[in-house]
């Protein structure tokens, strides 16, 4: 497709994780994105919701696969 196909978005974001227990975790997915105006005010709101629900969810499965299963990363705040 063309970039016309596209509406390009100006904006960034971070994840913070942290360890609160053996067996949870606490995670902090923030965005801040600018259509400019690109497009409808509908969609957009869908996606400020959705997104972060389904990201987790998605997460959530990834991580409970055996390959994850037992390991530890440095990257999680205690």
């Amino acid at each position: 497709g063309s970039d016309r196909d596209f509406v390009r978005l100006d904006g960034f974001g971070y994840w913070q994780v942290k360890v609160v227990s053996e067996d949870e975790i606490e995670v902090i997915f923030q965005m801040q994105v600018d259509p400019g105006g690109s497009i409808k005010a509908w969609l957009a709101n869908m996606f400020v919701t959705d997104s972060p629900f389904y990201t987790m969810e998605g997460m959530r499965d990834v991580i409970k696969e055996e390959k994850y299963k037992g390991n530890t990363y440095n990257l999680l705040k205690n």
